[in-house]
């Protein structure tokens, strides 16, 4: 899911895994509203200039749900009280993106649940560059990345789903090694079973 997507996109995921399925074998953010119970600091430096814009922020919220609504996890999925058991993510956020901030810190609570994640934030990006292929290279990179990203995550390639338990996940030694593999062919970690350079890495299991 993109941006709004990418938050029912979370919110899917965690209503899967409370309520005992559908499996899901992944969940894709990008760029994506996880918070809006607050203003994060990329507001401040992002919110003004790079397309998506605070008044702009404001007014899809307004539309979407009042204050105390945004206070439930079914509208800021950052705020629920446990990350853990959700499928794995990947989770793209951009530098001078107003969202990057609680996207950034999605990708953190995953980790820290135990969660396989990979998360790459894009230098001197702004929400929504991934569709502007022909303008910036970085885009075809991200979408490049995204699309190895989803090869590689598929069951047969990553890991098997418990039985009984089809929101949660177990991961075979064959498996973590490939998907360490990926992270570093793409320069989000430095060898296998280290920490991503931005500080956001792969959580094994």
């Amino acid at each position: 899911g993109w941006s709004a997507g990418g938050n029912l996109a979370a919110v899917v995921s965690q209503l899967a895994r409370d309520n005992g399925g559908p499996a899901l074998s992944g969940q894709l953010l990008l760029t994506p509203v996880t918070d809006g119970s607050r203003k994060w600091p990329s507001y401040t430096g992002n919110g003004a200039g790079y397309i998506l814009t605070e008044p702009l922020m404001d007014w899809f919220w307004d539309h979407y749900a009042t204050p105390e609504q945004r206070k439930d996890p079914k509208a800021s999925p950052l705020l629920a009280k446990s990350l853990a058991g959700l499928p794995p993510a990947a989770i793209i956020t951009g530098d001078f993106d107003p969202l990057r901030d609680e996207g950034d810190e999605y990708a953190r609570r995953l980790v820290d649940a135990g969660v396989p994640v990979v998360h790459r934030t894009y230098p001197g990006q702004f929400h929504g560059f991934f569709t502007m292929g022909k303008l910036l290279p970085q885009a075809n990179v991200a979408v490049r990345e995204i699309g190895d990203w989803l090869k590689v995550n598929g069951e047969a390639i990553y890991g098997t789903r418990t039985a009984g338990r089809s929101h949660q996940w177990t991961t075979g030694k064959r498996q973590t090694q490939e998907y360490g593999e990926f992270m570093v062919k793409y320069n989000l970690m430095d060898q296998v079973g280290q920490e991503s350079k931005n500080g956001v890495a792969v959580k094994q299991v």
